[in-house]
Protein backbone atom coordinates (compact mmCIF):
# COMPACT_ATOMS: atom_id res chain seq x y z
CA UNK A 1 0.00 0.00 0.00
CA UNK A 2 2.55 2.55 0.96
CA UNK A 3 4.92 1.56 -1.89
CA UNK A 4 1.49 2.63 -4.26
CA UNK A 5 1.86 6.04 -2.68
CA UNK A 6 5.29 6.18 -3.45
CA UNK A 7 5.13 5.18 -6.90
CA UNK A 8 2.43 7.12 -7.73
CA UNK A 9 3.66 10.64 -6.56
CA UNK A 10 6.78 10.38 -8.91
CA UNK A 11 4.28 10.30 -11.59
CA UNK A 12 1.81 12.61 -10.90
CA UNK A 13 1.60 15.56 -8.31
CA UNK A 14 -1.94 14.72 -8.04
CA UNK A 15 -1.49 11.24 -6.38
CA UNK A 16 -3.22 11.86 -3.04
CA UNK A 17 -6.27 12.96 -5.33
CA UNK A 18 -5.91 9.90 -7.62
CA UNK A 19 -5.73 7.93 -4.02
CA UNK A 20 -8.50 8.88 -2.11
CA UNK A 21 -11.06 9.18 -4.58
CA UNK A 22 -12.71 5.65 -5.64
CA UNK A 23 -11.06 3.37 -2.99
CA UNK A 24 -12.15 5.31 -0.10
CA UNK A 25 -15.64 6.49 -1.28
CA UNK A 26 -15.74 2.36 -0.80
CA UNK A 27 -14.58 2.32 2.41
CA UNK A 28 -16.87 5.24 3.40
CA UNK A 29 -19.64 2.97 1.93
CA UNK A 30 -20.51 4.69 -1.02
CA UNK A 31 -20.44 1.66 -3.18
CA UNK A 32 -17.83 2.69 -5.79
CA UNK A 33 -16.67 -1.07 -5.91
CA UNK A 34 -16.14 -1.51 -9.83
CA UNK A 35 -13.82 2.04 -9.67
CA UNK A 36 -12.12 1.47 -6.93
CA UNK A 37 -11.19 -1.99 -8.17
CA UNK A 38 -10.12 -0.67 -11.64
CA UNK A 39 -8.04 1.68 -9.50
CA UNK A 40 -6.04 -0.77 -7.61
CA UNK A 41 -5.48 -2.57 -10.63
CA UNK A 42 -3.71 0.37 -12.23
CA UNK A 43 -1.76 0.68 -8.82
CA UNK A 44 -0.89 -3.13 -8.79
CA UNK A 45 0.24 -2.84 -12.31
CA UNK A 46 2.40 0.43 -12.11
CA UNK A 47 4.13 -1.76 -9.54
CA UNK A 48 4.95 -4.62 -11.60
CA UNK A 49 2.39 -6.80 -11.03
CA UNK A 50 1.97 -10.13 -13.98
CA UNK A 51 -1.31 -10.57 -15.30
CA UNK A 52 -1.46 -13.77 -13.21
CA UNK A 53 -1.43 -11.60 -9.61
CA UNK A 54 -3.91 -9.31 -11.36
CA UNK A 55 -6.48 -12.31 -12.16
CA UNK A 56 -5.78 -13.18 -8.49
CA UNK A 57 -6.24 -10.13 -7.17
CA UNK A 58 -9.59 -9.98 -9.09
CA UNK A 59 -10.76 -13.35 -7.84
CA UNK A 60 -9.93 -12.79 -4.01
CA UNK A 61 -11.48 -9.49 -4.30
CA UNK A 62 -14.59 -11.47 -5.90
CA UNK A 63 -14.87 -14.15 -3.50
CA UNK A 64 -13.79 -12.39 -0.13
CA UNK A 65 -14.47 -8.26 -1.16
CA UNK A 66 -11.67 -5.74 0.07
CA UNK A 67 -11.53 -7.50 3.08
CA UNK A 68 -9.77 -10.78 1.55
CA UNK A 69 -7.95 -8.57 -0.64
CA UNK A 70 -6.29 -6.69 2.70
CA UNK A 71 -6.04 -9.88 4.22
CA UNK A 72 -3.63 -11.19 1.70
CA UNK A 73 -2.09 -8.43 1.30
CA UNK A 74 -0.87 -7.98 4.87
CA UNK A 75 0.34 -11.87 4.80
CA UNK A 76 2.72 -11.07 2.08
CA UNK A 77 3.54 -7.56 3.79
CA UNK A 78 4.77 -9.74 6.94
CA UNK A 79 6.11 -12.85 4.76
CA UNK A 80 8.22 -9.64 3.57
CA UNK A 81 9.12 -8.36 7.16
CA UNK A 82 9.93 -12.05 8.34
CA UNK A 83 12.79 -11.58 5.27
CA UNK A 84 13.95 -7.92 5.85
CA UNK A 85 12.52 -5.05 7.96
CA UNK A 86 11.76 -2.73 5.84
CA UNK A 87 9.93 0.86 6.65
CA UNK A 88 7.80 0.54 3.90
CA UNK A 89 6.80 -3.02 4.75
CA UNK A 90 6.12 -2.19 8.28
CA UNK A 91 3.81 0.69 7.27
CA UNK A 92 2.13 -1.14 4.46
CA UNK A 93 1.18 -3.73 7.85
CA UNK A 94 0.33 -0.68 9.95
CA UNK A 95 -2.31 0.02 7.48
CA UNK A 96 -3.63 -2.92 6.89
CA UNK A 97 -4.26 -3.92 10.55
CA UNK A 98 -5.79 -0.61 10.35
CA UNK A 99 -8.48 -1.28 7.79
CA UNK A 100 -8.73 -4.88 8.95
CA UNK A 101 -9.71 -2.78 12.49
CA UNK A 102 -6.95 -4.45 14.26
CA UNK A 103 -6.41 -1.39 15.99
CA UNK A 104 -4.46 -3.01 18.50
CA UNK A 105 -2.11 -4.64 16.07
CA UNK A 106 -2.18 -1.14 14.50
CA UNK A 107 -0.91 1.00 17.20
CA UNK A 108 1.62 -1.93 17.73
CA UNK A 109 3.21 -1.54 14.31
CA UNK A 110 3.24 2.56 14.65
CA UNK A 111 5.23 1.36 17.58
CA UNK A 112 7.55 0.24 15.30
CA UNK A 113 7.65 3.02 12.84
CA UNK A 114 8.90 4.88 15.68
CA UNK A 115 11.72 2.83 16.61
CA UNK A 116 12.80 2.08 12.98
CA UNK A 117 12.64 6.35 12.97
CA UNK A 118 10.56 5.43 9.86
CA UNK A 119 10.15 8.51 7.30
CA UNK A 120 6.71 6.96 6.38
CA UNK A 121 5.44 8.16 9.63
CA UNK A 122 4.64 11.26 8.12
CA UNK A 123 2.00 9.64 6.40
CA UNK A 124 0.18 8.96 9.22
CA UNK A 125 -2.22 12.07 10.57
CA UNK A 126 -6.09 12.32 12.32
CA UNK A 127 -8.61 11.62 9.69
CA UNK A 128 -11.09 14.65 9.28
Amino acid sequence: MARRFAREAKGTKDFLKLRTSETDKVRCGQHHEKEAVDEDVKSRIAFGATPKEIEEYRKTYAVSGRKGVVQKDLQAALARWEKGHWHTDAFDIFTAYLELGDKDQAFAWIDKLIELRSTWLIWIYPAN
